[in-house]
């Protein structure tokens, strides 16, 4: 009755199994692996310059059991100038914020008061909570008012600042991109990495099986942590298959011999094969 089972035995070689999902650290990890397109079980591979990695990168990219395929040329948008006038367009719309006209002169503490007030009685019949909360600001301290006023628009001048950086980009090259980038995607030698990511559950083995031996039909030399995961799992496997099988023929050779009978060598081989089987 046990033997149909021995065809669903699987050893699950993942490290991250062994882990309790309770724990904060496994449990984001987890998170992140279940995150199509964010997972860290990524697979790596490496092309001779970066066209080549273009071409492999499209080979891989329609895969079915592939999400997404990136390169360092990933990192420089297409149809630049088609974006870059929408982009001017905008900017042209927001001169004011763009080209800020001179700071105004800073408010005297009696204009803010004038001003709450006013505001507050402006409010009074629509918005009666908020009409109250400016009037006791009105006559609050002084330094309650700056604090509100550090609160509600101390950070309106670096979002202008953003915002004018924005719209005022640069054609973006490779030769553009930030030195610490380039390291991470390009060796000294001019080789490109591609980074690979799976589509689905990347922590399901059967997902990360699959993910992995698909490419590696296109791109055999992979690297990666399903790569790892996946090929120690079938290493491991193979090991215990093999020296099972040899310690099997081994005793029944040494059983063979001591005993020189094979109804006694089967009672002995018996039930250690039975037991197994149920294990």
């Amino acid at each position: 009755a046990s033997l149909p089972f021995l065809l669903r035995i699987e050893f699950d070689a993942n490290p991250m199994h062994l882990r309790s999902d309770k724990t904060e650290g496994v449990a984001t990890f987890l998170d992140l692996t279940r995150t199509p397109g964010q997972t860290p079980n990524t697979i790596s591979v490496l092309a001779p310059d970066l066209e080549a990695a273009k071409v492999l990168g499209r080979k891989i990219a329609v895969l079915p059991e592939v999400e997404r395929v990136a390169s360092l040329a990933d990192f420089v948008p297409a149809d630049q100038e088609t974006k870059l006038a929408l982009v001017r367009k905008a900017a042209d719309e927001l001169v004011v914020l763009t080209e800020p006209l001179p700071p105004a002169k800073p408010a005297t503490d009696a204009e803010l008061v004038a001003a709450l007030t006013r505001t507050a009685g402006m409010l009074q019949a629509s918005q009666p909570r908020l009409a109250s909360a400016l009037s006791r600001l009105a006559e609050a301290p002084p330094d309650r008012r700056v604090a509100a006023t550090e609160v509600l628009v101390g950070g309106l001048p670096h979002l202008f600042d953003r915002l004018r950086l924005i719209l005022t980009p640069e054609p973006i090259t490779l030769a553009s991109l930030p030195e610490d980038l380039r390291r991470d995607w390009t060796a000294k030698d001019g080789r490109v990495r591609i980074e690979i990511v799976p589509k689905g559950d990347a922590n399901d083995n059967a997902v990360l099986e699959r993910f992995t031996d698909a490419v590696r039909a296109v791109a055999p030399n992979v690297t990666g942590a399903p790569v790892e995961v996946i090929e120690a799992g079938r290493v491991i496997a193979r090991a215990f298959v093999v020296a099972g099988t040899l310690a099997l023929i081994a005793i029944f050779a040494i059983l063979s011999i001591a005993l020189r009978n094979v109804f006694d060598v089967a009672l002995t081989l018996g039930p250690l094969v039975v037991a197994t089987i149920l294990t």
